[in-house]
């Protein structure tokens, strides 16, 4: 993403805001869906959903939403097809893209934190922000490694 620093932390950007409307109500149902659900109330779900029902989402989530259609309609060949998909997106997007995206925006916020009168947020909304990526990176790193015992797993039955 170009511009400078202050440019990616305050400029506005019109295709972003209708991208947050947009998956604000699927955050939101995902919210409600671990919370109500027993098979998905766990510390893990309820943790990530609630952080990213109010900082964003994953596209890699979609082929498992997906999936999880399918397997509630008694589909198992298309819940089968769903799963190479979904790993693919994660490997890609989150356990590659992920960390690139963070190293940035850590960047653009430790240039922001050194520079007061630049800064348009208080330090509690940075340590806020600053702790949520810690907890979703860690987050990523064990959803990776539990992929990848998966798919591991899967290789060896063939």
């Amino acid at each position: 993403v170009g511009g400078t620093a202050l440019d990616r932390l305050y400029g506005r950007s019109p295709l972003a805001e209708r991208l947050c409307r947009l998956t604000a109500g699927y955050e939101c149902f995902n919210l409600i869906a671990v919370v109500l659900l027993p098979e998905y109330r766990t510390a893990a779900f309820i943790g990530h959903h609630a952080v990213t029902c109010f900082l964003g989402a994953s596209l890699s989530s979609v082929p498992l939403c997906v999936g999880e259609l399918f397997s509630a309609a008694g589909l198992e060949a298309l819940v089968e097809a769903s799963k190479p998909p979904f790993v693919l997106l994660f490997l890609l997007l989150r356990t590659a893209y992920w960390p690139y995206v963070s190293a940035g925006f850590w960047q653009d916020s430790l240039w922001a934190l050194a520079k007061p009168r630049d800064r348009a947020h208080s330090l509690v909304a940075y340590a806020a922000l600053l702790g949520a990526n810690v907890f979703l990176t860690g987050l990523q790193v064990f959803w990776t490694g539990q992929i990848c015992a998966a798919v591991g797993e899967a290789l060896g039955q063939q």
